[in-house]
């Protein structure tokens, strides 16, 4: 049985989601579809990008990955793409997504031209479903388009970091209101060498230096930090949300600080 999967803007009140199962299931009504979320900010490539590469590395081979975003900053949105990825397949809208998710490459990727489409938005109903239906059959990637070399760029921030401090950013918000940053383990062992610090969200006033593995090892309201699935610095606050009670909103810094003189 098929899998395709759906990430998209598209929310769950209205039938746009429904619509598109409706014609992947009336094409293949054996196929397994999996909703990866709908509850995107509307264009929020980056978070896309975030919740997609998340959630994909726990799926089989030959999965499908439907992503409906639209670029609401450029008149000229490129064509949509079809790309084979660690054995895994995705089709989208060139508009950042896709090379935050996996780099510089350069093969496996089809340009899918849409310039005979008389109205963008049915783009997805009209193309990337058919390009989905066209793979969950077997059909071939190249068949769907001309080969493309490269991804339209687009750039995560980077944490700065010096000898005794890292200097990050709040990358996503997820429902609980939990923090998570663009701070990796490896760069936090790398800097901090075993010693104290203090984890400074947006405001000095904020600080705190607790890791935990479970929220119940932690009192009410009280900040506390852990490395998630993908070893990034994610920012919780027991029985409470995080985000609004710090004022915290994304891109927002975060900042760790490390003590010089605690043994290292």
């Amino acid at each position: 049985m098929p899998i395709i999967t759906l990430t998209s803007d598209w929310g769950t009140k209205d039938p746009v989601a429904a619509i598109i199962k409706g014609i992947i299931l009336s094409n293949i009504p054996n196929a397994v579809i999996v909703d990866i979320s709908h509850e995107i900010a509307s264009f929020d490539y980056m978070q896309a990008h975030y919740v997609l590469k998340a959630a994909f590395p726990f799926y089989p081979k030959n999965t499908i990955h439907l992503v409906g975003l639209e670029n609401n900053n450029n008149k000229e949105s490129p064509n949509p793409v079809a790309i084979k990825f660690m054995d895994q397949y995705f089709i989208g809208n060139d508009i950042g997504i896709f090379s935050l998710m996996f780099g510089d490459i350069t093969e496996d990727i089809v340009e899918i031209d849409v310039s005979v489409l008389e109205n963008r938005m049915f783009l997805v109903g009209e193309v990337l479903v058919k390009a989905a239906i066209h793979l969950a059959r077997g059909g071939q990637l190249e068949d769907l388009g001309t080969k493309k070399d490269k991804l339209t760029k687009s750039l995560l921030p980077l944490p700065r970091f010096e000898s005794n401090s890292i200097t990050g950013n709040v990358i996503y918000i997820d429902k609980f209101e939990n923090l998570i940053t663009n701070i990796s383990k490896e760069l936090f062992e790398k800097v901090g060498q075993g010693r104290k610090f203090n984890i400074i969200p947006k405001s000095p006033r904020n600080n705190f230096r607790r890791f935990a593995k479970a929220y119940y090892d932690i009192n009410e309201a009280e900040l506390f930090a852990y490395f998630n699935t993908e070893d990034l610095l994610e920012i919780a606050m027991s029985l409470a949300n995080a985000a609004s009670l710090l004022g915290v909103k994304v891109n927002d810094n975060v900042r760790i600080e490390f003590d010089d003189s605690s043994n290292r």
